[in-house]
C-alpha cells in the first residue's frame, strides 16, 4: 500500500512584497519534496511514479508556469527568489531525467519492454511534457535533452503516432491565434488603442508556442518528418504573415498612446522584444522543418556515396518538396523577405549545386522573381509609413542559421547567442540599410542630383554623385553632411566643382545569331539569314493532305506535274515536237515511191547523213535479209493456220458440263481401274496396274504394321 503524501503545486513567484515569504516556504517544501523522491530507491521510486497521480500533477505545474529565459518575470534584483527558482529547476529536470531510465545500476533496473509499455500507459511522458522539457531546458541542456527524448522515442515507437495526432492539432492553435488577434485588433480600431491585457495575452501565448515547437525539432530532428508531412512549415509562414506585423503595430500603439500607464509602456516594450523571439523562432522552426526533411537526406547520401539511382530518386523527390513549398510561400511577402535574410535562396541552390543534384532552372528562377518582388513590396511600405510600425527584417542581428547542428560545416552556438538584445529596432535605419544594396540610373538619379544642386548651386554634378553614392542615394543626409561639415575626409578634399563625367555608351553585345554557325547556314530552310523560305515546305511530322475521298487522292496528280516536261521529250504524251514524231511532219503529197520495193541500196529508216554521206546496206546482206524475211512469213502463215484447227478441234472436244455423270463412261472406267471377269482375259495396262500395286502395297493402307510399330518405339512413342 503506497502511504499518502502532498505534493505542493508550483505557482509563480509574485510581485508583491508582502507574497513573498509564504511563495518562498512552498517552494522551499516543494524542493524538498523532490529531494525526498529522489533519495528513495529504484523500485519505490517506479511505485511512488506510477501509483502518485499528484506527483505528475505537481511536476506538471512547474513545466507550465516555470521560467524560461525567454520570461522576464523573475526580478533580476531578488537573488533568494531567484536561487530557489533555479534549485527547483535543476531538481525538477533530475526527476524526468530519473524516469526516463530503466537501468540505474546492475540490480537496479527493468526490462525495456516492460518500461516502454510503463511510461506509456501511466502517462509518465507524452508530447506536451516533452515539449515543455525542450522549452525550458533546451538552451542549457542540448546534448542530454536530446539523448533523452531520442531514448524515450526508440523504446517506444507509439510516441510518434501521438506526434501525429499533435501535428493534427497545431493546424487548431494556428487559426485560433489568428482569429483572437484580429478581434483585439479590430475591437482597437474604434477607441484608437487596443486592450492591452488581451493583446498581452495574445503575445505571450504566440511566444511561447512558437519558441517551444522551434526547441522541440531542434532537440529532436526527426520530428521535422512528422511536421512536414503535415505541412507545418507551410503553416508557420502563413502565421508570421497573417499576425507578426499587426501584433507589432498593436503593442506599438499601446507604447505610443496618451492614455497608457508607465506600466503598460514598460511591459509594451518588453512584449516588443518577445515578440522579436516568437520571429526568430518561427523562421527557425520553418528553416529546421523543410531542411532536415528534403535537403538533409540529399547531402548525406552525396557525402557517403550511395548508388546512382537511389540518389537520383532521392534528389527529385528532396527537391521536389523543397521547391513547393518555397513557392507556396511566396504569397506570405513579410515572412519571405525575413527568411530571405537569414536564409538566402541562392545558397540552397549553391549548396545542392555542389551536391550535383539537378534542379529546374525555370523553377528557379521564378522563386528568385518572387522573392525580389516581395522585397519590393515590402520595402515601399516600409518607406511610405513613418515611424516603427511594422516588424521587418533585421540584417544587423546575429543569423540563426547557425542554430541547427545539421547544417554542414557549421557548429552549435548556445541558443541565448541568437536572441535579439534590443527592445526597439528604428525602423527607417533599416529602409536606409535596404536602400544600399539598390542602383540609382536615368531620371531618378537625376531628379537626386538636382535637389541637392537647387541649394548647393556652386557644387559639380559630378561632385554631387559622389556624395550621394556615399550617402547610400539619400538626398537628406547629403544635404545634412554638408551643412554640417561632416564630410568624410575623402570627400571634403574632392573639388566641389567636379563636373559629371558623361557615361560611355555601351555597345550592344553581338547577337547570338551572328555567332551561330552550322553546316545547315544558307539551305533553303535558313530562315536566320533568308527571307524568302518556302514555308509551304516545312511541317512538322509526316505531311498529310486533305482530300475528301481515297478517289480525290488517286485522281491528284500534282506531283507528277515536274515530270511532264522531261517526257514529252520522249514522245510519252500526244504533244508535238517529240523526237518520234517530227518526221510525220515532214509528209509531202509528191513523194514518189516508184522505186521502194527494189531491194538495191535499201536504206534504214534512221539513217543519217554521217560527214555527207549516206550510210547504205551492202546488197549481199540485203539479199540474205531479204530470203530471212521471206522464210519468216511463210513459217507464220503455217503457224496460222495450224492454230486455227487447234481451235476448231478444241472448240468440237468441249461440251456441256452435266449434273449426273454419263453411266456408260463410269462403267469404261471401271473396268479400265479393275479389268475383265476372271477366266476372260486381261489388258496389258491392267496387268501393268496390278504389278505396280503389288510392289507398292507396302506404302499405304495397314501394310506392314510391324514394322511401323518398331519405328514408334524406338522414338519413345509408346510404351514398352
Amino acid at each position: 500500500m503506497l502511504e499518502p503524501f502532498v505534493w505542493v503545486r508550483y505557482i509563480r513567484p509574485p510581485e508583491e512584497e508582502d507574497m513573498k515569504a509564504e511563495w518562498l516556504e512552498n517552494a522551499r517544501y516543494l524542493l524538498e519534496d523532490l529531494g525526498f523522491l529522489l533519495s528513495l530507491p529504484h523500485a519505490r521510486f517506479w511505485s511512488r511514479v506510477v501509483q502518485d497521480q499528484e506527483l505528475h500533477n505537481s511536476l506538471e505545474s512547474f513545466l507550465n508556469q516555470g521560467p524560461r529565459d525567454y520570461d522576464l518575470s523573475v526580478p533580476e534584483s531578488d537573488i533568494e527568489v531567484e536561487h530557489v527558482v533555479m534549485a527547483l529547476s535543476r531538481r525538477v529536470f533530475i526527476v524526468f531525467i530519473r524516469m526516463a531510465t530503466y537501468k540505474e545500476s546492475g540490480v537496479e533496473q527493468m526490462p525495456p519492454e516492460v518500461f516502454a509499455q510503463l511510461i506509456y500507459d501511466k502517462y509518465v511522458f507524452d508530447i506536451p511534457k516533452l515539449i515543455g522539457l525542450c522549452s525550458m531546458y533546451g538552451p542549457k541542456n542540448h546534448a542530454l535533452l536530446t539523448k533523452m527524448v531520442s531514448h524515450i522515442f526508440t523504446v517506444q515507437p507509439a510516441y510518434t503516432d501521438d506526434m501525429l495526432h499533435f501535428s493534427a492539432s497545431l493546424h487548431e492553435v494556428f487559426e485560433s491565434i489568428k482569429q483572437e488577434t484580429g478581434l483585439v485588433l479590430e475591437s482597437g480600431r474604434s477607441t484608437g488603442c487596443p486592450v492591452w491585457r488581451k493583446l498581452k495575452d495574445i503575445c505571450l501565448f504566440l511566444v511561447d508556442t512558437c519558441m517551444s515547437l522551434w526547441r522541440f525539432v531542434d532537440i529532436y530532428p526527426p520530428s521535422a518528418n512528422v511536421f512536414h508531412q503535415y505541412t507545418i512549415d507551410i503553416r508557420l509562414a502563413s502565421l508570421y504573415d497573417a499576425v507578426m506585423p499587426d501584433l507589432s503595430i498593436g503593442v506599438q500603439k499601446v507604447i505610443e498612446s496618451d492614455d497608457a500607464d508607465c506600466k503598460s509602456r514598460e511591459e509594451g516594450v518588453k512584449m516588443l522584444d518577445r515578440l522579436k523571439h516568437a520571429r526568430l523562432a518561427i523562421i527557425n522552426a520553418f528553416r529546421q522543418i523543410l531542411f532536415i526533411p528534403c535537403i538533409h537526406p540529399l547531402l548525406q547520401s552525396s557525402g557517403e556515396r550511395k548508388g546512382a539511382e537511389a540518389t537520383q530518386g532521392e534528389a527529385s523527390t528532396g527537391v521536389e518538396d523543397f521547391i513547393v513549398v518555397i513557392t507556396s510561400c511566396l504569397g506570405e511577402r513579410t515572412f519571405i523577405v525575413d527568411y530571405e535574410n537569414y536564409f538566402p535562396f541562392e545558397d540552397d541552390l549553391s549548396l545542392l549545386q555542389q551536391a550535383s543534384i539537378y534542379i529546374d532552372a525555370t523553377r528557379t528562377d521564378y522563386i528568385l522573381e518572387g522573392i525580389r518582388s516581395c522585397q519590393e513590396v515590402v520595402l515601399s511600405r516600409t518607406s511610405s509609413r513613418p515611424g516603427p510600425t511594422k516588424v521587418s527584417s533585421y540584417p544587423d542581428e546575429p543569423s540563426i542559421a547557425a542554430s541547427s547542428s545539421l547544417i554542414p560545416g557549421v557548429q552549435t552556438p548556445p541558443h541565448e547567442e541568437f536572441l535579439p538584445k534590443s527592445n526597439v529596432r528604428d525602423e527607417m535605419a533599416v529602409t536606409r540599410e535596404a536602400a544600399a544594396s539598390r542602383v540609382v540610373t536615368g531620371v531618378e538619379l537625376d531628379s537626386l542630383i538636382t535637389k541637392v544642386k537647387d541649394l548647393f548651386h556652386d557644387f559639380g554634378e559630378g561632385f554631387i554623385l559622389a556624395c550621394l553614392e556615399e550617402y547610400k542615394f539619400d538626398p537628406e543626409e547629403v544635404i545634412n553632411a554638408v551643412l554640417e561639415e561632416s564630410l568624410p575626409p575623402g570627400l571634403a578634399s574632392m573639388d566641389h566643382t567636379l563636373p559629371r563625367q558623361a557615361i560611355p555608351e555601351q555597345t550592344a553585345p553581338p547577337s547570338a545569331l551572328e555567332s551561330r554557325h552550322c553546316i545547315y547556314d544558307g539551305d533553303e530552310f535558313d530562315i536566320f539569314r533568308r527571307d524568302d523560305v518556302d514555308l509551304s515546305k516545312i511541317h512538322r511530322g509526316k505531311k498529310r493532305e486533305d482530300f475528301k475521298d481515297a478517289k480525290e487522292m488517286l485522281n491528284c496528280k500534282k506531283d507528277l506535274a515536274p515530270l511532264q516536261d522531261l517526257y514529252s521529250a520522249y514522245g510519252a504524251f500526244e504533244t508535238e515536237g517529240s523526237l518520234y514524231d517530227k518526221h510525220l511532219l515532214e509528209y509531202e503529197d509528191e513523194y514518189d515511191d516508184t522505186y521502194d520495193e527494189n531491194a538495191v541500196g535499201q536504206q534504214e529508216p534512221d539513217a543519217v547523213e554521217l560527214e555527207g554521206r549516206t550510210i547504205q546496206m551492202p546488197r549481199v546482206l540485203a539479199a540474205l535479209d531479204q530470203n530471212r524475211s521471206t522464210r519468216q512469213e511463210r513459217k507464220a502463215e503455217m503457224n496460222g493456220d495450224k492454230e486455227e484447227e487447234d481451235d476448231e478441234n478444241e472448240e468440237e472436244q468441249q461440251k456441256r458440263d452435266e449434273f449426273v455423270p454419263n453411266p456408260e463412261e463410269l462403267r469404261r472406267l471401271r473396268e479400265e481401274r479393275r479389268g475383265n471377269a476372271k477366266g476372260k482375259g486381261q489388258d496389258k495396262e491392267v496387268l501393268a496396274n496390278r504389278r505396280h500395286k503389288e510392289a507398292h502395297k507396302g506404302h499405304v493402307g495397314n501394310h506392314n504394321r510391324r514394322a511401323g510399330a518398331q519405328w514408334k518405339r524406338r522414338g519413345g512413342m509408346v510404351p514398352f
